[in-house]
């Protein structure tokens, strides 16, 4: 039986017959060797050449017809059949035309012999095109395979700050966590890749804490505990049944999406904790829920309610049992990376600063509050009354700034009117924000959310946080620069000569620090060019995220639809 010229046997033949006869004699008699060898067919298929087909027309339409004709038969074959007629067809699989018929094989049969996997590991092409099921035997087979794939769709969620960050505020509502999880297209790849494979979704969860102990991106805790409760809303209960830190991301979550610890859900986190040994290494999974940025803001937001609650009851911070609890929380989340590093686990001890002078000056500054409200006399002097903020906002201790940040949110949401607060604080907090602070991001966010969503500002409102705050801050700061352009686009409701003069900085300061050398060749298109080609707000915001150089260049653009929108 002659050996079949399979791949590169193929070739090779080829060009030992063309090397040992004339060019056209070689083909001629390569043609007749390997033409269709059914005597019944020649009268059709000199028809078909007078009718105009060629012969790659009539191989091909014959390739197609016996193709479909064998896969529609695989599903009536026997597990023994299949697996005889696999291996006669596996060696096809890397001929483009052919390779439908043993992955139709592959995807059949329940469990396919481990041999032809492995064979197809170096191929990544043919990999890709196998059903998922196959896909996920290969990576549990080879499993750095598989973390290249992961690799991938992680990177894709830790720089696309657009999917995430939008919706980390620091204070006010929190997008609902499984909703949020729906939304994102990298996780919902990643989860789809598991599947139901247990060594898959360990290796996944693995994979995530060594990244978070290599780079600290917070974005990882948040992308692993999405992973863990995706698996979750998804009901694959078995996959979670060995992981430890399943019940506590569930319970957390669930916090998260109550907006706050709740007494109930604090006695469930207790009791888990009990539960476990002080060295086990599930404290560094805890850490990382902790650590998720939408976990720690909800935690920030319910020590602010707790201190709330302690004015009416004329109880001192250090004796609230709740309030002491949050904040160990509170102080493993900020400790995480530290934490999650070191052999030995151990839960840390709490910061006594923070329970007998923080606290105490917010409770202070609370029932400061409630005084004026209801006419009572206060002790407080306006000058430097916002000194002790302004040092705590300067501070190296992570929970004293988290709380202070949302206290400034919770006093301008609750009396926007007020510019005192603005005044003293905006301009301070600007110079000790940090560009990759996902805390400082949320709390930008959740100004501008503030901001917007007020009917009416005033001249000095605007002046105070806008010009005196984020156009400043905006210029070494790309993602407050974007956010920027969204509040200009999207205040209706504020003065119109407000937003184009705070336009107006943005683009000069934007110019001053943009500016860089570039490609010689390199031209900025015309105003009327863009005026014509980006004319929708989608399409200019588009632009501007194109190269940071775009930015201030744009703003004119801006201002003209600004101008066309509020006309």
């Amino acid at each position: 039986m002659r050996k079949r010229l399979i791949g590169s046997l193929g070739g090779k033949h080829i060009l030992e017959q063309l090397s040992k006869e004339q060019p056209g004699k070689a083909i001629k008699t390569f043609q007749k060797e390997n033409e269709l060898q059914v005597p019944s067919s020649k009268p059709a298929i000199e028809l078909l050449s007078l009718l105009g087909f060629t012969m790659k027309d009539i191989n091909l339409s014959t390739l197609n017809f016996i193709k479909e004709n064998t896969i529609s038969l695989i599903k009536n074959l026997s597990v023994e059949q299949q697996l005889i007629f696999l291996e006669k067809s596996f060696p096809y699989i890397v001929i483009e035309e052919l390779q439908e018929i043993p992955i139709s094989i592959m995807k059949n049969l329940q469990n396919v012999p481990e041999n032809f996997l492995r064979q197809l590991i170096p191929n990544q092409d043919i990999c890709c095109k196998l059903p998922l099921e196959i896909q996920q035997k290969i990576w549990e087979m080879e499993p750095n395979v598989f973390l290249q794939q992961i690799e991938l769709i992680v990177n894709e969620f830790r720089f696309d700050f657009q999917e995430q960050n939008r919706a980390l505020v620091l204070y006010g509502t929190q997008i609902h966590p499984s909703k949020r999880r729906r939304g994102s297209r990298s996780l919902q790849k990643l989860l789809e890749i598991i599947g139901r494979s247990q060594k898959l979704y360990n290796l996944t969860l693995d994979y995530l804490r060594d990244l978070f102990i290599k780079t600290a991106d917070l974005n990882i805790c948040t992308f692993k505990s999405g992973v863990v409760m995706g698996i979750h809303d998804a009901q694959i209960t078995e996959l979670n049944r060995n992981n430890k830190s399943h019940t506590f991301t569930w319970i957390f979550d669930a916090c998260i999406k109550d907006g706050t610890c709740r007494a109930s859900r604090i006695d469930e986190l207790k009791k888990f904790f009990d539960s476990i040994t002080e060295n086990d290494k599930i404290l560094g999974d805890i850490a990382m829920v902790l650590a998720d940025p939408f976990a720690t803001f909800t935690l920030v937001r319910s020590i602010f309610i707790s201190l709330k609650d302690l004015v009416p009851k004329q109880e001192i911070p250090k004796e609230s049992e709740e309030l002491r609890y949050l904040t160990i929380l509170l102080q493993i989340a900020s400790e995480c990376h530290i934490t999650i590093q070191k052999p030995k686990f151990i839960v840390p001890s709490i910061d006594n600063e923070l329970l007998t002078i923080f606290y105490p000056m917010i409770v202070y500054r609370i029932i400061e509050e409630q005084s004026k409200l209801e006419n009572k006399p206060s002790n407080s002097k306006d000058e430097n009354q916002y000194s002790d903020l302004i040092k705590l906002l300067e501070s190296r201790k992570p929970i004293a700034r988290q709380a202070t940040l949302y206290y400034i949110l919770d006093k301008i949401s609750q009396n926007f009117s007020e510019c005192q607060i603005l005044e003293h604080l905006l301009p301070s907090l600007c110079l000790t924000i940090h560009e990759g602070s996902l805390e400082d991001f949320a709390f930008v966010r959740s100004l501008i959310v503030l901001l917007s969503e007020k009917e009416t500002v005033t001249n000095q409102q605007w002046v105070c946080v806008v010009d005196k705050f984020l156009v400043p801050l905006s210029t070494f700061s790309l993602q407050v620069h974007l956010q920027c352009l969204d509040l200009f686009t999207s205040s209706r409701s504020k003065p119109i000569h407000l937003i184009l003069n705070s336009a107006k900085k943005l683009a000069s300061l934007s110019d001053l620090f943009l500016n860089r050398e570039r490609d010689a060749s390199f031209t900025f298109p015309t105003l009327s060019y863009l005026l014509d080609e980006y004319r929708n707000l989608e399409n200019i915001l588009l632009l501007s995220k194109i190269d940071p150089f775009f930015l201030g260049q744009i703003i004119s653009l801006l201002s003209e639809f600004i101008n066309e929108f509020h006309n």
